[in-house]
């Protein structure tokens, strides 16, 4: 099985949206990989994730996250990600 790692710069982006690291690892394990054609050894893949409402936490919205990862050792590391904008703003 495919190990994947994320970079502190995710886990942040994450953590801002109330994410656990592991709501994107597990959606990581469920999607295909494409590299990206313009640059080598790069790749991508859109994956959706359950964002829970703080005030109501047993309802979510579904959000469709472009995630960039690179090859490791030992399996890809997510090192930047974009389909989280805007929900920091929601949770003040």
């Amino acid at each position: 099985m495919t190990s994947y790692t994320l970079s502190e710069v995710v886990q942040r982006k994450l953590s801002e949206a109330l994410l656990e690291d592991q709501d994107l690892l597990v959606s990581l394990r469920r999607v295909r990989l494409a590299e990206d054609p313009d640059r080598a050894g790069l790749y991508r893949c859109q994956c959706t994730v359950a964002v829970r409402r703080p005030l109501d936490p047993e309802t979510a919205e579904l959000r469709q996250l472009d995630v960039s990862l690179r090859r490791t050792d030992d399996g890809f590391e997510a090192f930047d990600l974009t389909g989280l904008e805007g929900l920091a703003d929601q949770f003040e």
